[in-house]
């Protein structure tokens, strides 16, 4: 973990060097991703798995529209000298949009999910490919033939059918409220934006079908700031979200109203209490054990009223910015959150490194211990220690080398009291990590794990679909998990006036089942 700014990531993305270092690529072939619509032809293309090639192109398709825009107006410090080359630009143009639509009848618009109505129309699969092919259809307008976008609004058309009849029965994809309701809503906003005149009352129905989506969504980011789904499925959300909210800023000057600064300030909190000294998640409910944050999910969350505002002076936020930034980057590792510049959002470009060194650790940072419950109401919740030795306080957590070996004398402990009405959690209740000096000595089963490597004695394994981390207490029964019976959790001060939890487990286990 270090703090960097964002000219590093966003060069190597977009061009593989760092231009303000002198390095120049000299041909757009030598681009990454990009360059391999030069060198490969369609069907190899093609045969990079999906998320693959959705980057690629999402990536050249930026390229171009930026190189499009350079040659009207100037190139901008560091910007590559090849996006003067008109003919190259002109090329890869051609080539995209000729290779893309010679593979656009191998793409998967449905995964082939039911629900008890009957088959979803619209998902995970449909919503990237109709992101993907609209903003196709929106870069090379002026490119393509009436043949050519007849051909692509077809398979769209298609899609945004299956969209709105899910929408009128208020499916599954619409009716749970959980994270799929946000990475759907990017397609669908996508094609809404991009139809917007030329089928303006269809384009108006299917934005207030992503709309109402998102009113449902917004209640998994609760008041206390906690997402009751796990990190990793945070992620899926934010995603999507991003992706709506720079849609929706741009086209029409405000964001979706459903998730509000403040909450969305706390749900940063909570990502950051979410990794422990030991560089890995607090894997509660169906989130993997991965290491450090892969994306700026938790800063931009913090960030969310600047951000929906097009605020990109962040001076007002100086008393506790600086010190945020610090910890977030202290486990801020690769770069996804890069992947698709057509996500990433302008607050992100400040130099975070003068912003993390303004960090007073005496004044601003923390206190040596803190404790924090994220309560959900009487739906259960989170609670986390985390603790470190006074004599460990002369670390210097000013000193870039040292920023994430910072908290490696901390001592952190996560219960999990989360609602088992939501989806996978149903025996997370009572769930304990302890990672002491940097080391995680009790951890919970991460997303999946148990259906992956299955060497336990299978009674008291659920072997459920791939994330159900469920350890069975068999003598607990079942029934009391299918009728949603919830726990509590509670924090108070004992007579030493030191913190202590409180969990009640005697429903979501079984305590009242007469079975």
């Amino acid at each position: 973990g270090n703090v960097f700014g964002p000219k590093y990531l966003w060069g190597r993305m977009l061009y593989n060097q760092n231009q303000c270092d002198g390095l120049q690529p000299a041909s757009l072939r030598d681009l990454p991703l990009a360059g391999e619509y030069f060198a490969k032809s369609a069907a190899e293309l093609m045969e990079s798995p999906a998320a693959a090639y959705f980057d690629r192109g999402m990536r050249t398709m930026y390229t171009i529209r930026l190189a499009r825009e350079r040659s009207v107006t100037s190139l901008a410090p560091c910007d590559p000298e090849v996006w003067t080359n008109a003919t190259e630009v002109a090329e890869l143009v051609r080539l995209v949009i000729a290779k893309d639509l010679a593979n656009l009848g191998q793409w998967h618009w449905k995964d082939g999910y039911r629900s008890v109505q009957g088959d979803i129309q619209y998902d995970l699969r449909t919503s990237p490919a109709t992101t993907y092919w609209s903003l196709f259809l929106d870069v090379f307008h002026a490119d393509l033939d009436p043949g050519q976008r007849g051909a692509v609004l077809g398979n769209l058309s298609v899609a945004i059918d299956g969209y709105l009849m899910d929408c009128a029965e208020w499916d599954w994809n619409f009716n749970n409220g959980n994270n799929w309701n946000a990475e759907l809503g990017h397609g669908s906003m996508a094609w809404a934006i991009m139809r917007w005149h030329e089928e303006p009352d269809r384009a108006r129905q299917v934005a207030n079908c992503t709309l109402q989506a998102l009113r449902a969504h917004a209640r998994y980011y609760t008041e206390s700031g906690e997402y009751p789904e796990g990190v990793s499925y945070s992620s899926v959300s934010m995603d999507g979200l991003l992706g709506i909210l720079r849609l929706t800023l741009t086209a029409f000057g405000e964001g979706p109203a459903a998730f509000r600064p403040e909450v969305m300030s706390r749900f940063g909190d909570w990502v950051l209490d979410m990794m422990g000294p030991d560089a890995l998640l607090a894997d509660f409910a169906d989130c993997h054990l991965r290491r450090g944050h892969g994306n700026f999910h938790g800063l931009l969350a913090k960030l969310w009223g600047p951000m929906s505002a097009r605020n990109y002076d962040l001076s007002s936020l100086e008393p506790w910015l600086p010190c945020y930034t610090r910890a977030f980057f202290r486990n801020k590792w690769f770069d996804s959150g890069f992947r698709n510049p057509f996500l990433v959002d302008p607050v992100l470009a400040q130099e975070w490194p003068l912003i993390a060194a303004r960090c007073n650790v005496t004044v601003h940072a923390p206190a040596l211990s803190t404790f924090r419950v994220y309560p959900e109401g009487d739906r259960g919740g989170t609670a986390v220690l985390r603790s470190t030795p006074p004599e460990a306080s002369a670390v210097d957590v000013c000193d870039e080398t040292a920023l994430r070996r910072s908290q490696i004398e901390q001592t952190y402990l996560a219960v999990s009291a989360i609602n088992p009405n939501f989806a996978h959690t149903q025996w997370d209740f009572g769930t304990v990590i302890w990672a002491p000096y940097g080391h995680r000595f009790l951890a919970d089963l991460s997303y999946g794990d148990l259906r992956q490597y299955n060497q336990w004695p299978s009674p008291y394994i659920e072997l459920g679909p791939t994330g159900h981390n469920t350890l069975v207490v068999v003598e607990a029964g079942s029934r009391s998990t299918m009728q949603y019976r919830v726990g509590t959790v509670e924090a108070h001060p004992d007579a030493l006036g030191l913190p202590v939890v409180d969990l009640d487990g005697s429903l979501p286990y079984g305590a009242v089942d007469t079975e």
